[in-house]
């Protein structure tokens, strides 16, 4: 898996899951 893909995938799932997971901070949503 390229880093591109990572980080597209880890910012989707990020914003998706912000609610859901509020005790798992984005550290790319700063």
């Amino acid at each position: 898996m390229s880093t591109e893909t990572r980080e597209s995938l880890g910012l989707c799932l990020s914003r998706c899951h912000a609610t859901e997971s509020p005790a798992n901070p984005a550290p790319r949503t700063a």
